[in-house]
């Protein structure tokens, strides 16, 4: 029959569990049929046996199964012999004898063309056509065309490209041009700064920089020369000026860290110089405006002077700590008109006892500027400062997720010599313990916002104080605040300048105690007015302890002041509940049980709305009082003896009904 035109070669893929593989193309016997493993010749009748073939085709089974992903190749190999068939002088000449010899003519041929298609070939109409030799094979060569272009050469790599000689130029540290030469455009490597400075300008474009000091000390990056650059100064960081005048410049996709710029943060060298030269670039615009202060322990003995408006960041509040080595700096400072930074992830100490000075430190000129609004201060701790953050003059400040230890002034204090609306500022989740002074201590601004922290200890847990400035400071909200063991108050809302006043504040949600015998755990004093104190939890723990006190003082006394829905526990000796020396005051729905005093009134101008007295002790208190007179009698005026009444105030007497 006729043989069609056939590629014999059949390929397949194993999957560990399939044995019989079929092909579409003929042979003239079983042993004609060759299969292949991942290029490894099988032994036909122990590897795999020929199930069927004919002209059309046949299948091959592989035992055991090729496993998955084996390359499997199924092809024909017809011998170039011809032994089966011979024909014979005037013997027989059969039509199915000579099909098949010339069949297998054909199948031979096919084998021999897809052979030969799977070699280089000239193409047609070469005049090299069954010209071109191989020349004779040798070890480390490669072959090419010769010059003429009419023959192919082995030749010996080596001594044709010249790598002995590049190799011995790039291994000379003698004469390294000779190496840099070769490789002129493409990036060198040295291991610090120094190196860099050395450095040829004559040399690589890039030079990736291992380390500042040494290589892995978390310095250096990737610098690129400026030909055009003949001026600008070195600062240690981000401009390398070369010892030939070359200007090395960080690349922007390298990050710098003020460790780009020397400093070491192995707890002993100064790192102030660093800082600074860091700080100073970010201001410049030579790297973005992010300050950042890798893993390390970092003593510094100046302030470092921020002055741009950006972040400056650390990796953990136990992993970068910045120690200051001064007793009176500061650590960082904004002084200028400067604002919108964010301080985050940071521990600022101290090596000494502070005796002044602050972690961050916030002074603007003109507060009224935008430019210097929006300090944010999240996740960073300070151990033993003598003010954890200050901030003067500045406006819409956040102060989030901080603890303050052992500071010396303050955990927070703000301060305003300015009149003006400092508008939103906030004080919230920090934990302030230890602090000799004041927890947070807000002086002469408006709108603050003193949120869910946790106060522990100090003279004054939180002190509101405008003192010293005219004018009238509102809406401070104290809300939802634990404030515990203070020696003196937990709370102080105070004017001693007849000027400067109080207006339209909120204390409320909070949790006052533990204070030292004779301490107020709310006190409202001076010229302070439209303040609600409602809805505290306090705790009288101490001998003659007050829970709330509202009093005058020579600067003049509280108005509309209402205090409500506070809960005041505990009974200690001479302590008492509410309070109240000053007028315009309205006392209403709070619970006392325990104090011995649980209401101290000592105002005609004071409402009281509510509580227990004996008629002894129904105090002086503004007409439209209404409280339960526990002995009282039903008369006007009230009296002793009875077996208890309601007591309204009118006309400056109590009436019993």
């Amino acid at each position: 029959m006729p043989v069609p035109e056939q590629t014999p070669v059949a390929t397949f893929t194993g999957n560990g569990v399939t044995t019989d593989f079929s092909f579409a193309w003929g042979a003239s016997a079983a042993a004609h049929v060759v299969a292949e493993v991942d290029s490894l010749e099988l032994v036909q009748g122990v590897d795999y046996t020929v199930l069927s073939i004919g002209d059309a085709g046949g299948t091959v089974r592989i035992t055991p199964a090729p496993a998955v992903g084996a390359a499997i190749s199924v092809f024909r190999r017809t011998p170039l012999e011809r032994v089966e068939i011979d024909y014979q002088e005037a013997g027989p000449f059969r039509a199915e004898t000579v099909d098949l010899d010339f069949n297998t003519l054909w199948r031979a041929m096919q084998e021999l063309d897809y052979t030969i298609g799977l070699g280089p070939q000239l193409p047609v109409g070469s005049p090299l056509a069954g010209l071109v030799e191989f020349p004779a094979p040798g070890a480390g060569k490669f072959l090419r065309w010769n010059a003429a272009g009419d023959a192919l050469e082995a030749v010996d790599v080596e001594a044709e490209a010249g790598l002995t000689t590049i190799r011995a130029d790039l291994a000379d540290d003698t004469n390294p041009l000779n190496g840099v030469a070769l490789v002129r455009g493409a990036a060198r490597v040295v291991d610090s700064i120094a190196a860099l400075r050395a450095l040829p300008k004559a040399g690589s474009t890039h030079v990736l920089v291992a380390g500042y000091y040494a290589s892995g000390d978390g310095g250096g990056g990737l610098y690129v020369h400026d030909a055009s650059d003949t001026s600008s100064a070195d600062n240690g960081g981000t401009l390398i000026v070369a010892v030939d005048g070359g200007r090395w410049k960080l690349a922007a996709v390298s990050s710098p860290t003020v460790r780009t710029f020397g400093a070491k943060g192995d707890g002993v060298t100064d790192d102030t110089a660093a800082f600074q030269a860091a700080a100073d670039a970010c201001f410049s615009g030579q790297v973005d405006s992010h300050l950042h202060i890798p893993k390390g322990v970092y003593n510094v003995s100046g302030e470092i002077n921020i002055r741009f408006s950006g972040t400056v960041s650390g990796s953990g509040t136990q992993d970068t700590i910045i120690r200051t080595t001064s007793a009176a700096n500061n650590i960082f400072s904004t002084i200028g008109s400067y604002g919108q930074v964010c301080f985050r992830d940071l521990q600022l100490g101290a090596t000494v006892a502070k005796v002044a000075g602050a972690g961050i430190m916030v002074d603007t000129a003109n507060p009224s500027d935008a430019a210097q609004q929006g300090l944010r201060v999240w996740n960073v701790r300070f151990v033993d400062m003598y003010t954890g953050v200050h901030i003067e003059n500045a406006a819409y400040w956040v102060i989030d997720s901080c603890v303050f230890l052992g500071s010396v002034a303050a955990g927070v204090y703000s301060n305003c010599t300015h009149n003006f609306d400092a508008g939103d500022n906030t004080i919230t989740g920090c934990l302030i313990s230890g602090t000799i002074g004041q927890g947070i201590g807000v002086m002469l601004i408006n709108n603050c916002r003193v949120v869910n922290n946790k106060i522990l200890g100090h003279s004054d847990g939180i002190r509101i104080a405008p003192d010293a400035v005219a004018g009238d400071r509102v809406d401070f909200h104290v809300t939802g605040n634990s404030i515990e063991n203070q020696s003196r108050y937990g709370l102080v809302i105070q004017s001693t300048d007849p000027s400067a006043t109080i207006n339209n504040s909120v204390v409320t949600g909070n949790q006052l105690g533990g204070l030292s015998d004779g301490g107020m755990c709310i006190l409202l004093s001076g010229p302070v007015g439209g303040i609600v104190v409602s809805g505290n939890f306090i705790v009288l723990t101490g001998l003659n302890q007050i829970g709330i006190a509202c009093f005058g003082n020579a600067a003049g006394e509280p108005r509309s002041i209402l205090i409500s829905d506070n809960l005041i526990t505990g009974g200690p000796i001479g302590s008492t509940g509410i309070n109240v020396s000053a007028s315009s005051t309205l006392v209403t729905d709070n619970q006392i049980p325990g104090a011995p005093t649980p209401y101290l009134i000592g105002s005609s101008g004071t409402r009281l709305i509510g509580g227990t007295f004996t008629a002894a002790a129904l105090p002086a208190a503004a007409n439209g009082s209404i409280v339960y007179c526990s002995d009282g009698t039903i008369a006007n005026p009230v009296a002793a003896g009875g077996t208890g009444c309601i007591a309204k105030r009118l006309n400056g007497a109590w009436i019993g009904n």
